[in-house]
C-alpha cells in the first residue's frame, strides 16, 4: 500500500493543525523542526506491517487518535481530550530517528525487498533504543511535559514484555489502555 503526495501533504496539515490546538510551544517547535521528516516517515519497515510507506507514520497516528477518541467515548472514560490528541499523535514520534538522522532508510537490497518484504531498513547511524525511549528523548528535548498517564501510555505503546506485564498487571491508566487497543485495531 502507499498514499499519494497530496494525501501525505493533507494528512500532515491535519496532524499539525490538531497538535497546534494543544497550545504547547514545544510541540509546535518539534513538529516545525522535523516537518518534512515527520510528513514522509513510514510507520514500519516491512510491507506486511501497517504504514510501510512514506507518510505512514502520520496516517497511522491520525487513525490511532481517531480510534482512541471513539474508545474513550464508547467506554465513557474520564480521559482529557488533550491527552488523547497529544499521545495519539506523538506516541511514535521516535520513529523519525534522532535529532540529525532518519531512523528508516529505503531498503537498497533487492533480496530483502523481495524475500522479506523489507521496504525500509534501520539507519545504522542512529543509536539503538526502543521507539518509546526515542520518543521520550525527543519530547524532553523540546521541553514537552507529560502527565503520569501520558508517560505510561507512551512507555506501554509498543507492548509489554513478560516482566513489565507482570509488574503493571491490570493497573494501567485508561489512556494507556485506549492507546494499546487503538493500535491493535489498526493491525491489518
Amino acid at each position: 500500500m502507499s498514499i499519494d503526495d497530496t494525501t501525505v501533504e493533507n494528512n500532515f496539515k491535519k496532524y499539525f493543525d490538531l497538535l497546534s490546538r494543544l497550545d504547547d510551544s514545544g510541540i509546535v517547535d518539534l513538529v516545525t523542526a522535523f516537518a518534512d521528516r515527520i510528513a514522509t516517515c513510514p510507520s514500519s519497515t516491512r510491507d506486511s506491517y501497517t504504514g510501510c510507506y512514506p507518510g505512514g507514520l502520520v496516517e497511522c497516528s491520525l487513525r490511532i487518535t481517531s480510534a482512541m477518541r471513539k474508545l474513550a467515548d464508547v467506554y465513557k472514560l474520564d480521559v482529557a481530550p488533550s491527552s488523547i490528541f497529544k499521545i495519539g499523535l506523538l506516541h511514535d514520534i521516535g520513529k523519525i530517528g534522532d535529532l540529525d538522522n532518519d531512523l528508516f532508510l529505503p531498503q537498497d537490497s533487492q533480496w530483502h525487498r523481495d524475500k522479506l518484504g523489507e521496504l525500509f531498513k534501520y539507519n545504522e547511524n542512529v543509536s539503538r533504543m526502543p521507539h518509546a525511549d526515542r520518543t521520550m528523548f525527543l519530547l524532553q528535548h523540546f521541553g514537552i511535559k507529560l502527565t503520569h498517564d501520558e508517560y505510561v501510555a507512551i512507555a506501554q505503546a509498543h507492548g509489554l514484555g513478560d516482566e513489565k506485564r507482570r509488574f503493571f498487571g491490570d493497573n494501567v491508566p485508561p489512556l494507556a489502555m485506549i492507546l494499546r487497543h487503538a493500535k491493535e485495531s489498526l493491525v491489518e
